[in-house]
């Protein structure tokens, strides 16, 4: 599966996420979810593993050229 990575807006606050734990982790096979803090300062990026591992795989590459 290629994703496409791009800039995300922040989306979610945690107590949203968390209300809809399920359905959220669902989005985020299919794209990044954003999700903030109670107080809108920290921000987390929840990836789906195969994206993850697929981010990673891109990162590898770029460092050995």
């Amino acid at each position: 599966m290629n994703m496409i990575f791009s800039k995300v807006p922040k989306t979610l606050g945690i107590s949203d996420f968390r209300a809809s734990l399920a359905d959220n982790l669902m989005k985020a096979k299919k794209s990044p979810v954003v999700i903030t803090d109670r107080k809108g300062g920290e921000s987390y990026v929840v990836l789906g593993a195969e994206a993850y591992n697929e981010l990673l795989e891109v990162w590898e590459d770029e460092q050995a050229s």
